[in-house]
């Protein structure tokens, strides 16, 4: 008994689909519609869905926009508080430096002198307060200053070390 494949006979075979250059090109244009209305779909939806996005954004801001603002009038009023404070702490700065080079003029004018005279000047001044404290300085700078002697370290003793085996 033979067997016969009826997929292969000998009859002439149908063409499958349409091979002709304008079917291509039908097909090739229902494809590209197709890719650009869908691509078109997708813009709409993003644009619609970014727009209520933003409205309601809109909408929370709108509901948050008196206590934003009271927020933002309390922190002018902390910078307001912050800048008074820093500009009082300036103004001691600025105190405290003329202090100090009021003191380093009439320590260089103290020095200067003693070069002169041999080191037996007598600091200037113009109050009696300030002389007193140009002449405690010269007494200072005049006398030695002890320096301390470093207290002795203490170490610990030695631990004794055994090798066990």
């Amino acid at each position: 008994m033979t067997t016969t494949n009826p997929s292969k006979s000998d009859a002439p075979k149908k063409p499958r689909g349409r091979n002709s250059t304008s079917d291509k090109i039908w097909a090739l244009g229902l494809a590209s519609a197709t890719c650009v209305g869908l691509v078109g779909v997708i813009g709409v939806r993003t644009v619609a869905d970014a727009a209520e996005s933003a409205q309601a954004d809109e909408e929370s801001y709108a509901a948050e926009g008196q206590s934003t603002q009271a927020d933002l009038d309390a922190y002018a009023a902390d910078l307001a508080a912050e800048r008074a404070a820093l500009d009082s702490y300036q103004a001691d700065l600025a105190v405290t430096a003329e202090k100090i080079q009021f003191a380093a003029d009439q320590l260089a004018a103290f020095v200067d002198s003693s070069a002169s005279n041999g080191g037996t000047a007598t600091p200037v001044a113009t109050s009696s307060k300030k002389k007193k404290a140009a002449q405690s300085a010269a007494k200072a700078a005049a006398a030695p200053v002890p320096v301390a002697a470093a207290p002795p370290v203490k170490r610990a003793a030695p631990q004794a070390t055994s090798k066990s085996s």
